[in-house]
């Protein structure tokens, strides 16, 4: 027997099925093992002079399941094949994977499709795990870790419930924060605007208008124009070539499907993973645009036999991700097959239909548009129209992103118009709206805050948290969203700073590349910045509140460390204004109506059902 260990339980049949007689699968079901909660600040690592030593577990009891599975498989196999993700994360859950089952013989293999073709040509050309990829993914981990179990408990110190901090959900909280910030104190100026109307239909705006004129100003204006004659100065037709969009990466089908289909981005990730595991798209976290020359010519010949006239001329340019940090790995997220056409109405075929049509766009010949300008004349006042028409549809047959026309009356140089009224209008400026998930997806990317396939859980932990709540398909910070921002901003500006999350992106693409080797870099940066940074935000709390209330004569009812750290809370639903929160198991402890701490009912309950199984397995 032969063994594919790949991550989701969804591929097994047709990896099984493509490998041919032989082969077995089995999934990992994703991560199989993290850092352990031992150790300084529960951080399941330990910084040491040139090194960092990590202490690795079982993610979950299913995980521990998972892995006894794996090793009794191990044993009776041939050959073992590992084949997560082609990503870091999945390159880093093949290391874990090699790890944990103590493997000495395996080859790695990838795929960016479940597809026949692909995994016979995968299984045909194995590898080896790439160990800067690991180093990039195992960089991040440590580096979530240190700042997430590092910021948190000073959040702890506020007595308002505030729960996590975090490397990349704080950066992106700050930036709601910051726009919310930007609404509240927007103050709107008046402006006016002047349009033109005539009888043949033709309607034009006052030609180089300064919004902000004084209303006498504008105001003399319309007179002037209201006693002469109107004319037209002149007509001028450029002809402009659209070109079609890429295709698809993970964050412009993220903002694609939530602007058109109003998917959350935690919707289409889910969506996206079933279409990938069921075949029919390529992998479906991608930075890249670019699409395989098979892809291509597939896609030329099905144009040649059902739209010949989208065809390009010329071979269609390979674009690249112009944004930074792009690794750029493998192919834009694509259907696997131009030939499986969409259909139905389904959300997950709704979601296959977006996809297909931008890929088939993607190669499609460019837009043909015609901009028409009228400048008409009526004495020392200038007024001007402008019109568009689609000559040719192009690649907008499939991805219509053209806007709409606008059609003009036909006009001659020369010729006299009959006004029918000058309208001189008072508006206001208006404040930004909040930004939606969309909207908030690419400015994550542009700021090069996390990576696209991160951006969801960013987005459903700072809902989860009750930092950000939906509001009219906006995300707007709630009251506890701001005070933790506030609190943040006050004690550790540079850690949730835009440019410093992008600037440790960056980093972790270097290791990646293998420029920076990645213990040295987490050394460095914690010497060097981070832990300043929070020596320094420890001092600023000491100063407001006082030192940190350590109640030493208690001990952990579940771990049975000695002494646990107070945490100040606002909720009705404990006792008290507070509760022990122990630092080794991280396990809370709440007064009882006695006045005396417990552990949370369930974990009394479970901790008592242990004993009594233990209990019944004595030989008595």
């Amino acid at each position: 027997m032969k063994l594919i260990i790949c991550e989701s339980p969804g591929k097994i049949k047709k990896l099984e099925k493509y490998a041919g007689r032989g082969w077995k699968a089995i999934a990992t079901c994703g991560h199989v093992r993290q850092l352990a909660n031992s150790g300084d600040r529960n951080l399941g690592f330990v910084f040491e002079d040139d090194k960092i030593n990590c202490d690795f577990v079982p993610r979950s009891s299913r995980s521990k399941q998972t892995i006894a599975r794996l090793k009794k498989a191990v044993q009776k196999a041939s050959r073992v094949i590992i084949a997560t993700d082609f990503d870091r994360e999945g390159e880093c859950i093949g290391w874990h994977v090699a790890h944990a089952l103590g493997l000495k013989t395996y080859e790695r293999v990838s795929f960016t499709e479940i597809t026949e073709s692909a995994v016979q040509k995968a299984l045909s050309n194995p590898r080896k795990l790439d160990m800067e990829l690991v180093g990039a993914a195992l960089a991040r981990s440590l580096l979530d870790k240190l700042v997430g179990y590092t910021l948190s408990p000073l959040l702890w110190k506020m007595p308002n419930d505030a729960k996590s901090a975090g490397r990349v959900q704080s950066a992106a909280l700050h930036l709601i924060c910051d726009r919310d910030g930007e609404i509240k104190n927007f103050q709107p100026r008046t402006y006016w605007t002047v349009e033109a109307r005539y009888r043949n239909g033709l309607e034009a705006a006052l030609s180089g208008e300064n919004r902000f004129f004084k209303r006498k100003d504008v105001w003399e204006k319309v007179k002037a124009a209201r006693g002469v004659e109107h004319k037209i100065k002149s007509v001028s037709k450029t002809v402009q070539q659209r070109q079609p969009p890429a295709p698809f990466t993970t964050s412009t089908l993220q903002q694609a499907a939530g602007k058109q289909l109003g998917f959350s981005t935690k919707k289409t990730m889910s969506l996206a993973q079933k279409l990938y595991e069921d075949g029919y798209i390529t992998y479906m976290r991608s930075d890249a645009t670019f699409v395989s020359a098979e892809f291509q010519d597939a896609t030329r010949a099905w144009l040649k036999q059902n739209n010949p006239d989208c065809i390009p001329t010329g071979e269609v340019k390979q674009r690249r991700t112009q944004h930074r940090n792009t690794q750029e790995g493998h192919e834009a997220v694509r259907p696997t097959t131009i030939e499986r056409v969409p259909k139905g109405n389904t959300d997950i075929e709704r979601l296959y239909d977006l996809i297909w049509r931008r890929a088939v766009a993607s190669q499609c010949c460019a837009a043909t548009i015609e901009n028409t300008k009228i400048a008409i004349v009526a004495g020392d006042v200038t007024f001007e129209a402008t019109g568009k028409q689609v000559c040719d549809r192009g690649y907008s047959q499939y991805w219509n992103d053209l806007g709409g026309e606008r059609s003009l009356p036909e006009v001659k140089e020369g010729q006299v118009l009959d006004p029918s009224g000058i309208d001189l209008t008072e508006r206001q400026t208006k404040p930004p709206s909040p930004y939606s998930e969309p909207e908030l997806v690419n400015l994550l990317e542009r700021r090069g805050i996390g990576r696209p396939s991160t951006f969801s859980s960013t987005i459903e932990t700072l809902l989860s948290r009750q930092y950000v709540r939906r509001q009219k398909k906006k995300l707007v910070p709630t009251d506890l969203g701001r005070q933790v921002d506030r609190f943040l901003s006050e004690t550790v500006p540079d850690v949730i700073d835009a440019d410093f999350t992008s600037e440790l992106e960056e980093n972790l693409d270097k290791i990646a590349e293998g420029q920076i080797e990645w213990q040295q870099f987490l050394l460095q940066w914690n010497r060097e910045f981070f832990q300043p940074a929070i020596d320094k935000a420890r001092q600023i709390l000491t100063d407001r509140f006082g030192e940190d209330e350590i109640c030493l004569d208690l001990r952990c009812q579940k771990c049975g460390r000695q002494g646990m750290d107070k945490v100040y809370s606002t909720s009705s639903k404990i006792e008290g204004d507070h509760y022990l929160r122990c630092p080794e198991c991280n396990m809370a402890h709440f007064l009882n109506q006695q006045g005396e701490y417990e552990l949370p009912y369930q974990e009394r309950e479970r901790m008592a059902l242990e004993k009594e199984a233990d209990f019944s397995k004595l030989d008595l």
